[in-house]
């Protein structure tokens, strides 16, 4: 599914999908990769967890006082010791469309950025074909 997705003509990737989707990484314009604050992404997983044991948001997995602390305690840090290294390392050829952001409004002013660096490279090479 991921190699059909990659050869359409617009796509967006989300999630973890770094140890499997190095050829989404050859195809993609913008590579971004999340960072937020360590204590932000502890407080969604404890928010995640009262919302889905009060049944206000559904979840694929049972979630449990262990699971909780997997989540805080082994995949939050993990990502921070481990996790992150492994990333920029398997996204190190791609330095020149890979960006490190903290939240999603840095993520959009990254790609009004682009949108308007490629509106201009348009420009230009109309502006260079008409003459």
């Amino acid at each position: 599914m991921l190699d059909e997705i990659i050869h359409k003509g617009n796509w967006i990737l989300e999630g973890a999908h770094y140890k499997w989707g190095q050829e989404s990484f050859r195809k993609a314009d913008l590579i971004f990769i999340l960072q937020p604050n360590r204590y932000i992404r502890n407080l969604r997983v404890i928010q995640r967890f009262i919302k889905t044991r009060m049944g206000i948001e559904q979840c694929n997995y049972k979630q449990s006082v262990k699971n909780l602390y997997q989540m805080l305690f082994v995949y939050n840090r993990g990502y921070d010791q481990e996790g992150m290294h492994q990333i920029l390392e398997l996204t190190k050829e791609y330095e020149d469309k890979r960006i490190i952001t903290r939240n999603k409004q840095e993520i959009w002013e990254h790609i009004e950025e682009y949108l308007l660096a490629d509106s201009r490279m348009q420009r230009h090479h109309i502006t260079q074909h008409s003459r």
